[in-house]
């Protein structure tokens, strides 16, 4: 079997017992090149989409839509209301994926029921973001009733062909530890899930880390010279690896600025993620490493010094750095959303619903 980098185009040839197709939505295209599909699917694709609002409620809303009776919500999320999600099948291209101004309107309309004092209009969207739930194939059944079970599905002479589909996020480990047991006699027995996940507030799976329930927060502040919301950032998005981001913090003043002004990251994030968790892209460091670009500015006023300075890091040259820029931004902006007040901003993701 042969990979290729996306990231640099080199080629290695990989030879392994078993091979687990863990490509969500793309689990058929990847079944087709290795010739186990039969021509059978494996994948049905479903779109949702949601929206991001001004903050017009403090509590979870769960509750059925007038058109069509499909379960939406609506809750807040940092300083947004969410909402979402729709639910039709989607066979569009997945790389090019975006919320249409049909979907933007039904749950804008179903927002607007719900809530009709806040006044919400078709501008008031600050972006949207789209995804594709890689269901296990079903027919006979709508969008919304296809089961969100996970399956392991192997194929091939041997079996040792697993494609994954039907996931959650929710239930990713007991899936892995399926789909590690799948593999045969060879197999080893799975070891994961008695660990707590890596960074998480658990100790040893029971105790909770004292340092995730904020009460060292103006202690941690005065120590470190940040501000509360700054460590409480850091608690909040590292758990307990934050130890290791203050570290990186105090080797130098400038590694306590803001990469943003307007949210509270710092520059110690941006050399925390390229040393320990191999971030690689300008994209990858501001849509997940960081919330910068989910925040409302979506980090279009700092991502090209953010640039800069991971290319200093990652010893890019001024092509490769305009290109990231170029990339980030073609990536925030896909597709367009009707009123949306940034422009028709859009993310875009695999999600698991």
């Amino acid at each position: 079997m042969k990979a290729r980098s996306a990231l640099d185009g080199s080629v290695a040839r990989v030879r392994a017992s078993v091979v687990i197709n863990a490509a969500g939505p793309w689990a058929d295209q990847v079944r087709r090149l290795a010739a186990w599909d039969g021509g059978a699917r494996c994948v049905r694709t479903t779109k949702g989409i949601h929206l991001l609002l001004p903050r017009i409620t403090d509590h979870a809303v769960y509750i059925a839509a007038k058109r069509d009776d499909r379960m939406f919500f609506v809750i807040p999320w940092q300083q947004f209301t969410l909402v979402g999600t729709t639910d039709t099948d989607f066979s569009g291209d997945l790389d090019r994926l975006a919320a249409t101004g049909e979907e933007v309107r039904y749950l804008m309309q179903e927002t607007r029921r719900v809530f009709p004092a806040a006044g919400m209009r078709d501008e008031d969207v600050y972006y949207t973001y789209a995804g594709v739930r890689p269901l296990s194939f079903e027919e006979g059944k709508s969008a919304s009733a296809v089961s969100r079970a996970h399956k392991v599905v192997a194929e091939g002479p041997a079996g040792n062909f697993l494609s994954i589909t039907g996931t959650k996020l929710t239930c990713f480990r007991s899936l892995a530890e399926e789909a590690v047991g799948s593999g045969g006699a060879s197999a080893e027995p799975c070891r994961a899930v008695p660990h707590a996940p890596p960074g998480s507030g658990r100790v040893d799976g029971r105790r909770r880390s004292r340092c995730a329930s904020g009460a060292d927060i103006p202690d941690l502040g005065h120590r470190s010279g940040l501000e509360p919301a700054q460590v409480q950032n850091l608690l909040n998005t590292y758990g307990r690896r934050y130890p290791t981001v203050l570290a990186v913090a105090g080797r130098a003043a400038e590694m306590k600025e803001r990469l943003c002004k307007q949210n509270p990251d710092i520059r110690a994030q941006l050399v925390y993620a390229v040393e320990h968790e191999r971030t690689e892209t300008l994209a990858d460091f501001m849509l997940r490493r960081t919330g910068i670009g989910t925040s409302p500015c979506l980090g279009k006023d700092c991502c090209e010094p953010i640039a800069r300075w991971m290319a200093d890091l990652k010893g890019w040259d001024r092509q490769r750095t305009d290109r990231e820029i170029h990339q980030y931004l073609d990536e925030i902006a896909l597709g367009s959303s009707s009123g949306a007040r940034t422009e028709g901003a859009h993310l875009r993701a695999v999600i698991f619903l």
